[in-house]
């Protein structure tokens, strides 16, 4: 009897670790959303003219696509 006690415990136990990690898991997850939406602010103060740009491509190739699409 002492066993399966024993082993519900330890059951228990790997249920608690597998919680703990998994927020960890979630925790780490949303940092790196939040490092990557800082980086891209970053970016765009740090380099509005690149930001420009590329906003320019963008909608070059916007128009493109619907021009495309009309034909």
């Amino acid at each position: 009897m002492e066993e399966v006690n024993d082993s519900g415990d330890l059951q228990c136990e790997l249920d608690a670790t597998k919680d703990a990690l998994d927020a960890i898991d979630r925790e780490i997850s949303s940092l790196v959303q939040k490092k990557r939406s800082l980086r891209k602010r970053y970016e765009e103060v740090r380099h509005p003219k690149l930001c420009l740009f590329k906003l320019e491509i963008f909608s070059l190739f916007y128009l493109y696509t619907i021009d495309f699409i009309r034909l």
